[in-house]
């Protein structure tokens, strides 16, 4: 494509486009990953494709991708068509945090959740530090890379702070804030969404799970109305300060949640005394599981 890059597998598909895992020719094949709106895509898709682009552009973090090139498919598009837009990130090979948090044992399985509690509230300290919010935290957006750093992934969602009006909503409503639903979100709805990312990865499921058959109105419900089970009583085996960490992260008021994300670092420095930041003092990094994914998959 554009006699650059060799289109080698299909990483994921959304609402908002395309992920291709390609080989850049120009770098002696450097494998890369290309997001592209659907063919035949809207206007406003393509508009959002190019403002994503934009906004990564800003970030530079160890826990963040970093963007190339934004482009134009010209010629050998193969399954992309001439004029469709593009983007190249960084490619992140790694494992969803949810396969390894299955895998581990209790003692390695505590670490991996306090590296991801870590290693995201970094990268959205970041995030908010330009003015931004993530807008979409979930288990799904994060991958864990064989050295045992965690990337946060897809600002597909994301936007400027205090730029959504009111009853604009964005996110998945599984790991949502309750004033992210009411459309009035700020940088600690990214907090909650890193809280529920943890509870979901520590108990198996999300912190409101409905069994009413009307179920995504029942959901909003209990979002809006009432405080999620404490994390304790779903995953008992844990240590009491993570317990207690997810828990005001998932507050309903965002008054009872830490104010920042550079608030929140301190908070887990604190709760986790003694224990190490660093997976690789635990006997090595994380296992290489599967190959990384950018952009949405739901």
């Amino acid at each position: 494509m554009n006699d650059r890059y060799r289109l080698l597998a299909p990483l994921g598909a959304g609402g908002q486009g395309t992920v291709w895992q390609v080989a850049d020719q120009f770098q002696a094949g450097r494998i890369k990953v290309l997001k592209a709106p659907r063919a035949q895509a809207d206007p406003e898709d393509v508009e959002r494709l190019r403002w994503e682009f934009l906004r990564l552009a800003r970030l530079d973090h160890a826990r963040l991708l970093r963007v190339f090139d934004l482009d134009v498919v010209e010629t050998g598009g193969g399954v992309l068509e001439p004029g469709q837009v593009f983007f190249t990130a960084e490619h992140a090979p790694g494992a969803p945090p949810a396969e390894l948090v299955a895998r581990f044992g209790k003692r390695r399985r505590v670490e991996l959740l306090w590296r991801i509690a870590t290693d995201v509230a970094s990268a959205l300290d970041h995030i908010h530090g330009r003015g931004l919010l993530h807008g979409d935290v979930k288990p799904d957006n994060l991958r864990c890379t064989a050295e045992g750093d965690v990337k946060l992934l897809d600002l597909g969602l994301s936007t400027v702070i205090g730029a959504l009006g009111d009853g604009q909503v964005a996110g998945t409503l599984a790991h949502l804030a309750p004033e992210a639903l009411a459309g009035c979100p700020d940088v600690r709805s990214d907090l909650y969404g890193l809280g529920s990312t943890l509870f979901t990865l520590a108990a198996g499921r999300p912190p409101r799970v409905s069994e009413d058959t009307d179920g995504v109105a029942a959901q909003i419900r209990q979002l809006l109305e009432q405080e999620p089970p404490p994390l304790a009583e779903a995953a008992s085996s844990l240590p009491a300060g993570l317990c207690r960490l997810v828990d005001r992260l998932l507050c309903r008021d965002p008054e009872d949640r830490p104010r920042s994300a550079r608030a929140l670092i301190e908070e887990i420095a604190r709760r986790r005394r003694t224990v190490s930041l660093a997976l690789a003092d635990t006997g090595g990094g994380l296992p290489l599981l599967a190959t990384g994914v950018v952009g949405r998959t739901d």
